[in-house]
């Protein structure tokens, strides 16, 4: 279990250098740092070039459930790749009272870690504001749109694993 719950100086790129594997010919840590950083920058937006990088990242098999809730500084747009790579045995994913993760980002999260079986993404929901959302049912009109580009594992969804979502107070998802 990783928990980062509650971290505000946790921030995209320095979840990305955490990630990475330094090399020890380097002598120069803050060139490889800059580098690092540039190279991210230049891939992020790229699934396919962003898994087949030269960044060599750190993978931990046996981190099952990763924990983002209120990290203001996480961005995951520019880390929902990196997870899949680090944690390939994703099974739990938490990043409840965060606004910087939408439903594209949830998709993609959902498509490259195909072994996800539960995700809390709930936000802090005002006493004034009933609206409340706790499951995200696959006849949604958003579902529907997108199931042309969805991939199969092992013959099923991508994302056919996902037993629980958690999307209480998410206003944004429709």
């Amino acid at each position: 279990k990783l928990d980062f719950s509650g971290c505000p100086q946790v921030t995209g790129p320095l979840l990305v250098l955490s990630l990475l594997q330094f090399p020890y010919k380097s002598n120069n840590f803050s060139d490889w740092v800059r580098q690092s950083l540039r190279e991210f920058d230049r891939l992020r937006n790229d699934k396919f070039m962003f898994s087949q990088m030269s960044l060599k990242t750190a993978t931990f098999e046996a981190v099952c459930e990763v924990n983002f809730s209120k990290c203001p500084g996480v961005h995951f747009s520019d880390i929902v790749n990196l997870l899949n790579l680090s944690f390939p045995s994703l099974r739990i994913f938490r990043a409840s009272y965060n606004v910087h993760l939408n439903l594209k980002n949830m998709l993609n999260l959902l498509e490259s870690s195909p072994l996800i079986s539960e995700m809390d993404l709930s936000v802090d929901c005002s006493p004034v504001m009933l609206l409340k959302a706790s499951i995200l049912s696959s006849v949604t009109d958003g579902y529907q749109q997108l199931s042309g580009k969805l991939h199969v594992f092992n013959g099923r969804p991508a994302f056919s694993k996902l037993t629980k979502l958690s999307l209480e107070g998410r206003t944004e998802l429709r």
